[in-house]
């Protein structure tokens, strides 16, 4: 493991300099990193992966778990507002940001602002809005949408999860992935 890479993951998990970082900021960043990386890169996850190639990636250990078991990569995007983490599931297209520090309702109304403006002939469809108390984040909201032509069989499946807790390991999730409907 590389001394940056240890300095980066260090300050992505223990940054208690949230004081200093603005919230909004960062919010903005994950934003940014999920509409213009994430959105724009959805159809051709493999060239988005080529782009990235050099840049700091995190061991394939930790990427597992931050995947939750599935196969893939993921990058530590270092921003002047803070540390972010862009991962790509190998077998399924899926495109995650994950931010420690995000002001929720900053990336809220980002996110809806987003998935309420699909690109035409798709339509918004809100699939699910809860929330659920969890150990490492405290309170979570997660939001789930989809934008799909009508009688299409391929949709864009946007979710979004967000907490408030100051202390939370991630107070951002946020993915995009291909369906196809009858797989």
């Amino acid at each position: 493991m590389s001394i940056k890479y240890i300095g980066v993951l260090y300050l992505f998990l223990t940054t208690e300099l949230c004081c200093a970082e603005d919230g909004k900021l960062q919010a903005q960043t994950f934003s940014n990193l999920y509409s213009s990386v994430c959105l724009k890169n959805i159809h051709d996850l493999g060239k988005l992966k080529a782009q990235l190639k050099g840049e700091t990636q995190m061991p394939a250990e930790d990427t597992r778990k931050l995947l939750r078991g599935a196969e893939g990569n993921a990058w530590i995007v270092p921003d002047d507002s803070g540390a972010f983490i862009l991962a790509l599931q190998e077998k399924s297209r899926i495109c995650t940001v994950i931010a420690h520090h995000a002001d929720a309702k900053s990336v809220e109304e980002a996110f809806l602002k987003l998935v309420n403006s699909p690109i035409a002939p798709l339509e918004t469809k809100k699939i699910n809005d809860k929330f659920d108390k969890t150990t490492a984040n405290g309170k979570a909201h997660t939001s789930t949408y989809e934008w799909q032509a009508h009688n299409g069989k391929h949709k864009l499946v946007f979710v979004l999860s967000t907490s408030t807790f100051e202390k939370a390991e991630m107070q951002a999730i946020g993915s995009i992935s291909i369906v196809t409907e009858g797989q």
